[in-house]
């Protein structure tokens, strides 16, 4: 729509945003209070009428549809599922991992590497410390490790360290059970999850899996209820209960 003016853009956009073409008219064009009613009229009618402003407008109404738009029974159950279903702990979780003593030689302290080492002793330098840090358990000590169960320093429990996912990389449903993370006023990060049992919640009451007011309103008693469970049974009532949800 490269050929509209940009008071031809701003009325196509007014259209869709107030739904009249009148309205849309007087607030593109800057319209006196004073001009008459019928001829604002019939000027929108024409503008409206113009081969690429009728398109444009087109073009802004089914864009403003698709975003306003519900999403399907079938997908918005499968969102509600994955995250329902999701395992938190593949976004945050708390790992017992193996001590420096784990699988150092003969249990002692094992060093990641040489650089860690050198760090140490310029540190024990520095503090006027005497002699050198114990390097006899070796090197190699890897964190992600599971604790040994001989390990005299921690018995083989380990050691706690807290995990976080790396959010951006998450996947299925743990990327839909990731809401976000708050950043609170001390500067700590709150990782914000949706509610599973929320989720779980809704999916019994799309598929009418509770009694709900107005299967309890019925007089009709158990065979009432019967007659709602098998209708809950049905896409279309399934549907209804979804549109309902979401309205409330």
């Amino acid at each position: 729509m490269a050929h509209l003016t940009p008071q031809q853009e701003a009325f196509a956009k007014a259209v869709v945003e107030l739904g009249n073409q009148s309205a849309a008219y007087r607030k593109a064009y800057n319209v006196s209070p004073d001009a008459k009613w019928t001829t604002v009229s019939s000027e929108a009618s024409k503008l409206a009428a113009h081969p690429e402003v009728a398109a444009r407008i087109r073009q802004l109404q089914d864009e403003a549809a698709a975003l306003s738009a519900i999403p399907s029974l079938t997908a918005r159950i499968k969102e509600l599922r994955e995250i329902e279903s999701a395992n938190p702990n593949d976004i945050i979780s708390l790992r017992w991992v193996n001590c420096r003593h784990c699988r150092g030689i003969d249990h002692r302290y094992q060093w990641k590497d040489e650089l860690e080492y050198a760090r140490t002793c310029d540190e024990w330098r520095l503090q006027k410390r005497n002699g050198l840090p114990d390097m006899s358990g070796g090197f190699g000590y890897n964190g992600t490790l599971d604790p040994v169960p001989e390990c005299p320093n921690c018995w083989g429990i380990g050691e706690r360290v807290p995990f976080i996912a790396d959010t951006t990389k998450l996947k299925g449903g743990a990327a839909r059970l990731y809401k976000g993370v708050k950043i609170k006023g001390n500067g700590d990060i709150e990782l914000l999850l949706h509610d599973q049992m929320h989720a779980r919640d809704m999916l019994n009451r799309i598929q009418g899996a509770y009694k709900d007011g107005a299967a309890a309103a019925n007089p009709q008693g158990s065979g009432a209820d019967v007659s709602h469970a098998k209708a809950a049974s049905t896409p279309e009532e399934r549907h209804r209960r979804y549109l309902q949800l979401m309205a409330s």
